[in-house]
């Protein structure tokens, strides 16, 4: 279903207080996922942006998730707007992250179990079975029990939007609707 159902898209997909190397202080940053390259998530960022700067009074950073590729375009890491007359610009840059050009083998072996429901998006060679299987495993093996559920669930929509016609309740375990 589209995000907007579920949340209004006028504001961003999370707001995170990050620590960043040795820094003590924390930084706020916006995430912004978009299924698909799409124009409007330029848009969105730079809507992401203003509302932020608006309610905390300074600029966070953004980083923009990119799931699946779609089509030629590419949504990039800046977008501007002009006024009718021209006499106003207002323009924006963030970092994009196009999940399906990360290594997922790399992030399979090293990251956090909280990654891992990623991974099925990400680049890997071979079938995605034995990936997934061991996606699968991490998660119950690493997760903490109060994850557990949530974390298999997001593995296999993400599996589902990558590989729509696996059994993925035979790797991730779940009911028949």
């Amino acid at each position: 279903m589209p995000g907007e159902i579920a949340q209004n898209r006028r504001y961003p997909d999370g707001l995170l207080q990050a620590f960043l190397g040795n820094d003590p202080k924390p930084h706020n940053v916006l995430i912004e996922v978009a299924a698909y390259p799409e124009r409007r998530a330029l848009k969105q960022a730079l809507d992401d942006l203003a509302l932020a700067y608006s309610a905390l009074g300074h600029l966070p950073e953004l980083v923009m998730f990119v799931l699946r590729p779609k089509g030629k375009f590419r949504i990039g890491d800046r977008h501007a707007i002009r006024s009718k007359l021209g006499l106003s610009q207002l323009e924006a840059r963030w970092r994009t992250i196009e999940l399906w050009t990360l290594p997922g083998e790399k992030f399979l072996a090293e990251g956090d179990a909280g990654i891992v429901p990623w991974v099925p998006l990400m680049q890997f060679d071979g079938p995605p079975e034995p990936v997934l299987e061991r996606c699968a495993e991490r998660i119950e093996r690493e997760a903490e029990p109060q994850q557990r559920t949530d974390l298999l669930v997001v593995a296999q929509v993400m599996a589902g939007m990558r590989f729509p016609g696996l059994d993925l309740l035979t790797i991730f375990g779940g009911q028949k609707p």
